[in-house]
């Protein structure tokens, strides 16, 4: 039996491919998602990792870093973003990365860190690059433009929810913001946050601060602020600060 061993397993996904087959066709959307796969793999391979295998319309890849894992991601949903063909047929990508054990056995990868690192991508939204905590700290700083915690999920087989983080990529000016620009000249990386938002709802209040920097908005039971209603996503949005602006991400 082969010997575990760690890496970071990657998986890249086509978000709602059933609507660009309602709305292309079964022969147009299948050529498309074929290119936006075939981008995928040769970005993986110019990040040294390696395709495991394709399973429809997702890209499962292995890395030896976390390092190396993040920025082959931000790489892939950049060349995705940037395809004019792929964006203008709404191609999008939801990723989501594990590191771990794991064991290799012929062509294929199997283990704890897989099945999290699935789990992850199940969670990703469309133009999002998700990971766990324990993924993150194995990253350098100079590896990615940031990242804030989005969720905390459960998963079987481990006793403690596990906390997932969202990697910055693309322009971060993209966002909705209350409050300013984060180009503002008085705003200085790593300068001590002062600002204060309190969100009240149900009778009951939350302070957005250097303390708690993102308030979660949700049915889902992990989030911060619970709102049971069918109307309501899971995780439907979040409250954060930045650099003592208060960002609304939806």
């Amino acid at each position: 039996m082969a010997a575990a061993q760690t890496a970071t397993i990657v998986f890249a996904d086509v978000a709602g491919s059933t609507k660009i087959y309602e709305l292309l066709g079964d022969q147009a959307a299948r050529k498309i998602i074929a290119a936006c796969l075939e981008q995928i793999t040769a970005t993986v391979r110019a990040f040294d990792g390696r395709v495991i295998k394709t399973i429809g319309d997702e890209v499962m890849s292995v890395f030896e870093t976390a390092s190396k894992a993040i920025l082959a991601a931000v790489a892939i949903q950049e060349n995705i973003a940037g395809n004019d063909n792929l964006a203008k047929q709404g191609i999008k990508l939801r990723i989501g990365l594990n590191h771990g054990q794991v064991i290799f056995e012929t062509n294929d990868v199997f283990g704890d860190a897989v099945n999290l690192a699935a789990r992850v991508a199940a969670q990703a939204k469309a133009d999002q690059i998700l990971t766990t905590e324990q993924t993150l700290k194995l990253v350098e700083p100079e590896s990615i433009q940031g990242s804030r915690m989005v969720d905390k999920t459960r998963v079987k087989g481990k006793k403690q929810p596990v906390r997932l983080y969202e990697i910055f990529w693309g322009e971060i000016e993209e966002m909705t913001m209350v409050g300013g620009s984060v180009n503002s000249p008085d705003l200085v990386p790593g300068a001590e946050q002062k600002a204060t938002l309190r969100v009240e709802f149900g009778g009951r209040f939350w302070n957005v601060d250097d303390q708690r920097p993102t308030l979660s908005i949700g049915r889902g039971e992990s989030n911060d602020l619970v709102v049971n209603d069918r109307r309501v996503s899971r995780l439907h949005a979040r409250i954060e600060i930045l650099r003592q602006r208060f960002l609304i991400i939806d």
